[in-house]
């Protein structure tokens, strides 16, 4: 499959699981864990959080950031994200991540559960492009 095929049939299936993509965070212990990970990562400054899907990191983000934007190329995802973060320093952008040209640098760019589902070059490339600091792209993407 070629990386284009790769990406959409990716964007397809979280737009389709959305309101099912979180379900495993209620029945594995490990999964609510990792979402403390954040408090140990370098987060500081202006965050720029790519492909953020439900927004399960995104408030713990913007509990620590100036300011969070939170990218993702579903509406379906990012309408569950914005329920979760009331912060006013969070803004939510629908954009595909590969193709978004960010309209300023971020001091931290961050991703979780991304890497395993994207073309390695395509990930260092849309995370050099966005970062103030390059190599600070702090990620619990286990893949």
């Amino acid at each position: 499959m070629d990386d284009d095929a790769l990406v959409a049939e990716q964007m397809a299936y979280y737009r389709a699981q959305a309101t099912a993509y979180d379900r495993p965070y209620a029945q594995y212990q490990e999964l609510r864990d990792l979402l403390e990970v954040v408090d140990e990562l370098p987060i500081a400054g202006d965050v720029l959080e790519l492909a953020c899907g439900t927004g399960q990191w995104t408030p713990r983000l913007a509990a620590r950031a100036r300011s969070v934007t939170a990218v993702d190329a579903a509406a379906e995802v990012l309408a569950i994200a914005r329920t979760r973060t009331a912060s006013s320093t969070v803004r939510f952008v629908e954009a595909d991540v590969f193709a978004w040209q960010p309209p300023r640098r971020y001091d931290t760019v961050f991703f979780a559960f991304w890497l395993s589902h994207v073309p390695p070059a395509a990930v260092s490339t849309a995370s050099s492009r966005c970062s103030t600091t390059p190599g600070r792209s702090p990620t619990t993407s286990p893949r």
